[in-house]
């Protein structure tokens, strides 16, 4: 209650003050001013008229003058004073309306979000169980009409015959052309694509397969968590399905090898990313899952 009162005192004396054109400060100045002609008047009587005068007519002096300061100030600041108290009220009054109707019309739009839910929310089920049938209907749909990935033999001839020209590259040097596999082998479309289909023809253009295998340097556990590390930043670059080459040398023969899958759209384009793939040593290439339509 204290404080209520506190706050509406203080904003009376801003609203009294800023209607007479100066501030609290100022207007206690005023005050003092008059009280400073009372003690100025003192003075001068003090020095023209002596001890005796002064002393003589100080008190009735001083106390006239203290009465006409009392009631000017009362008549000329009373009606700005009282004008403050009722505009401060009524700009609280104003206030607490104002708070008061947005509490009541946001309550009457909850209620009505309320009810509307309430109305609704049988059909929002339906809603949301039917998009959710349909979604599943979409998996079905490319599990049968979608059946495994197959190479034409057209895609043979393709990928062979890059593999093969980076084989002819690589025996001018006496080296032999390897790649490393990594995939999400847990589909087991992955596998059988991997398996039955890709690696017939890496293995008669001559490639080998390189295999991460335990060392001192290189444990289980380590080589593991490799794979998950390159396995979730595949994932969240947007590699997971389709055919990717990755290595880490732009110049090297990542670009080439990816060319085919790409051409016959079983893989994506080479762009900077596929230099990026984390633990990358030599040629990496990623078997994706196979392409379902959304």
């Amino acid at each position: 209650m204290v404080h209520h009162f506190v706050n509406l005192l203080l904003s009376c004396v801003h609203i009294f003050a800023s209607t007479i054109g100066t501030n609290p400060l100022g207007f206690a100045l005023m005050l003092m001013d008059s009280l400073a002609s009372i003690g100025v008047s003192l003075f001068r009587i003090l020095r023209r008229e002596g001890v005796t005068a002064m002393r003589e007519h100080w008190r009735q002096t001083a106390w006239i003058t203290l009465q006409t300061v009392f009631w000017v100030t009362l008549v000329l600041y009373g009606p700005v004073a009282i004008y403050s108290v009722v505009h401060s009220v009524y700009d609280d009054h104003q206030f607490q309306v104002s708070a008061n109707a947005k509490l009541l019309a946001a309550n009457i739009d909850l209620a009505a979000r309320l009810k509307d839910t309430q109305d609704n929310a049988e059909q929002r089920c339906e809603q949301a169980k039917g998009k959710e049938i349909k979604r599943l209907q979409r998996q079905l749909n490319a599990a049968c009409f979608r059946p495994d990935r197959h190479l034409t033999p057209e895609d043979h001839a393709v990928i062979f015959a890059t593999l093969q020209r980076i084989t002819d590259e690589q025996k001018k040097k006496n080296l032999v052309p390897s790649v490393r596999v990594i995939g999400g082998w847990q589909d087991n479309e992955v596998s059988r694509f991997w398996n039955d289909e890709l690696w017939p023809i890496f293995r008669n253009a001559g490639w080998t397969q390189r295999t991460d295998v335990p060392s001192e340097k290189l444990t289980t556990d380590q080589i593991n968590k490799n794979f998950e590390f390159q396995r979730a930043w595949i994932y969240q670059s947007g590699f997971a399905e389709g055919i990717s080459v990755f290595d880490k040398d732009a110049k090297g023969f990542g670009w080439g090898l990816s060319m085919p899958f790409y051409e016959r759209g079983y893989g994506s384009m080479w762009d900077q990313r596929h230099t990026e793939l984390p633990n990358v040593d030599g040629l990496t290439i990623w078997v994706g899952y196979k392409v379902v339509a959304k």
